[in-house]
Parts: C-alpha cells; structure tokens; sequence
C-alpha cells in the first residue's frame, strides 16, 4: 500500500539547486489550496492491458476538476522553476509496475483480473497534500522517500 500514487508530474533527475526551487514553488500552490477527496474506481493499464507497463486504478468524483487544477498550477510552478513537465495527465493511482511483457497464463490471468475490477468503486480518497518524492528505481520494487510535504488547507 505504500507504493501506491497519484503522480501529477514526473521531474526526472534534477540537481539539488533545482529541487531546492520546486520545494520553493511547490510550498505557496499548496497554501493556497483546499483539500478535497476523489474516488478511486475501476483499473487500467498503460500503454493497454496487452502490453502492460503500469497497472493503475482510476480516479474520479465530483472534485476531480480541483485535481485537474492543481495538476495544471503545479505544472505552471514546476515549469517557473525551470523543469520541463508533460502536457499528457491521466489521472491514476499506480497500483504496479510491469518489467516484462506478459504471456500466456499470466497475460489471461491479468485480463480476467481487468475484467472483474474494470466498473468496481474502491472508496473515498481524501487528498490533503502534495508530496515531492524521489523515487530510486533498482532491483526490486521502486523505492520512495519524502522530499517536502505541504498540506493544503
């Protein structure tokens, strides 16, 4: 349950100075910001089920247009403090990551599991901040350690 994220943007590597500037950006957006809750709902796959890399669980619910604005003022602070964001956002909760492609049993076992969870309501998530993790990537599953926290209000 611990690897389990809502990423709104993925910053890559950046030098210290760089960080030092998004911890910088990123602590008056949260100020600024009311908490809110969505409700994570039904799964998917990036790029498809077919070829999964990620399997993630959707997110929606009557506040998701405030996720969308926070994830477009994040993206206008990171860019500010100079570091590069995509335009593409999926809202998503990561529930895995996929090393290799999958074949035979497992790939019909995946679908299946797809198929079951694709409509299913999972519950309420409050959100109450934003995180900048670091994440290290190795043998083994992905590894995160908080940066800075900011709460929103």
């Amino acid at each position: 349950m611990d690897r389990i994220h809502l990423t709104l943007h993925f910053l890559g590597q950046l030098p210290v100075a760089r960080v030092d500037a998004v911890k910088a950006a990123l602590a008056p957006l949260a100020a600024g910001r009311p908490r809110f809750a969505l409700e994570a709902q039904g799964v998917g796959a990036f790029p498809n089920f077919s070829r999964a890399q990620v399997i993630w669980a959707g997110v929606a619910g009557a506040d998701l247009p405030l996720l969308m604005s926070l994830q477009a003022e994040t993206a206008k602070v990171l860019t500010a403090a100079g570091v590069e964001t995509e335009d593409r956002f999926h809202p998503h909760l990561t529930l895995a990551r996929v090393r290799r492609p999958m074949r035979g049993a497992l790939r019909h076992a995946l679908k299946e599991w797809q198929q079951r969870w694709t409509d299913v309501r999972f519950g309420i998530l409050p959100v109450e901040r934003v995180i900048l993790f670091r994440s290290e990537l190795g043998a083994g599953p992905p590894r995160y350690s908080t940066i800075a926290s900011f709460e929103l209000q």
